[in-house]
């Protein structure tokens, strides 16, 4: 997988959508106008110059135009990058799409805004309706060298494709996360919107937590964290948009939103309140001691292998967020999932440890791909020890020759520290 517009770029999450010609040229003008130029420009050579070899040649030289159109279209969908998108006005048709300019280094957040035929646009019903859009990235002028792209051309996937189950493939492989940074976003856009690429801050949720140092918890955290947060992503993808609620004498979380209401039995971890600093539950008085034994079990853990910040009653947002808490809790039980329950101030977090809690949906390679974008978001410091996990916890048997690793189709290596160096492989439509 080779695009954007240079050969050094991947998408992390690559489009694998299958172009239709005919729904290609629809959306798109200027390949219609070429795709005309095959019957006009050979007759009207002809015309012009009577001659029957340059009435050829333009016929030829036209075919050779409309194949690299052609070939163009099908690579940009095939490899550009799988970007969330929503639609933000109706009349005129306006649809805004969110990414991450940057080159791998920081973040560099924008929002692009841009006008749309919605009643040509499946799923495009009404304002805040979801589309999938696939995109490439320019880079700046040469001499000029920047951490984050110049721009980038996101593209409907029903501009180039009539096919629900395709779209609706391709709008399944976007994370949660993403179209919360969508919506986040949009926030900072001026009203009324229009056309253009704007910048945006980073949401808090994506706040980075507190670098730890400590040599036993941060072995815990490189070896859970992302296993953990692909358990609750996966929560988030099962029940859509929802609301929360918290029952201490039944011990019961219970969840409603668009995709259904579950209820299920779960461990208080603690609490954070609005200045970041998190509390354990067994630190606080009057709690049923039936939610508290996952928090209890932490600590008498942390007390015997000398881990100070599983033992202290609270900790600073500096020392350890509640949701690496929560991060390490889970993997360390093996509970199927946590949730970080919001409200206005500060966050619960919980362990699920219901046995009835559904087992997760078969993992593709295509999870795995985004290995390199998840150890942005979360402070990995043996990124090979996170990767071998999170392979194994998505179903792929893990092996290694010469140094590198290989799951799932992918080769991973890594430099003397644990830090990812080179995740490469290949994602065919059939794994989306």
């Amino acid at each position: 997988m080779t695009i954007f517009l240079d050969d050094s770029t991947q998408a992390s999450a690559p489009g694998a959508l299958p172009v239709e010609y005919s729904v290609y040229l629809l959306h798109h003008p200027s390949a219609a106008i070429l795709a005309l130029a095959i019957f006009v420009a050979p007759p009207a050579v002809w015309a012009l110059s009577d001659s029957r070899a340059m009435a050829v040649g333009a016929l030829g030289f036209a075919v050779l135009l409309n194949l690299a159109s052609w070939w163009s279209a099908v690579e940009r969908f095939r490899c550009g990058d799988t970007c969330a998108a929503m639609v933000v006005s109706r009349s005129p048709g306006l649809i805004a799409v969110s990414t991450d300019l940057s080159k791998g280094q920081g973040e560099y957040y924008v929002i692009k805004i841009l006008p749309a035929n919605l009643d040509r646009l499946p799923g495009a019903t009404d304002v805040l309706s979801r589309v999938a859009t696939v995109a490439t990235y320019q880079d700046w002028p040469e001499g000029e060298s920047r951490p984050y792209w110049a721009d980038f051309f996101p593209e409907p996937c029903g501009w180039v494709t009539s096919n629900l189950a395709d779209i609706r493939r391709v709008t399944n492989t976007i994370e949660p996360w993403q179209w919360k940074l969508l919506k986040a976003g949009l926030e900072e856009v001026p009203k009324p919107f229009r056309p253009g690429l704007y910048p945006v801050s980073k949401p808090d949720f994506l706040s980075e937590p507190p670098e730890i140092t400590q040599p036993a918890l941060r072995e815990l955290f490189d070896r859970h964290a992302l296993v953990s947060f692909a358990k609750r992503s996966q929560l988030d993808e099962r029940i859509g948009e929802h609301g929360w609620s918290f029952s201490a004498e039944e011990g019961r979380l219970s969840l409603e939103g668009d995709g259904g209401s579950e209820t299920w039995e779960v461990q208080l971890l603690g609490a954070s309140g609005p200045d970041g600093r998190f509390s354990w539950a067994w630190a606080e008085r009057g709690l049923p001691a039936r939610l508290l034994r996952t928090a209890e079990e932490l600590r008498a853990f942390g007390r015997k292998q000398g881990i100070e910040l599983l033992t202290k009653p609270a900790l600073h947002p500096t020392e350890l967020a509640g949701i690496q808490v929560a991060l390490i809790a889970c993997g360390w039980k093996g509970a199927p999932a946590f949730y970080d329950g919001v409200h206005e101030h500060g966050a619960l977090f919980f362990l699920i440890t219901d046995p009835a809690y559904p087992e997760p949906p078969a993992a593709t390679p295509l999870q795995l791909n985004r290995f390199a974008e998840l150890i942005g978001v979360f402070p990995i410091h043996d990124q090979r020890l996170a990767f071998t996990e999170y392979a194994r916890f998505l179903g792929f048997e893990v092996s290694e020759s010469d140094g590198v690793l290989h799951a799932g189709g992918f080769e991973a290596s890594f430099d003397e520290q644990g830090r990812l160096a080179r995740l490469q492989g290949t994602v065919r439509p059939g794994d989306v």
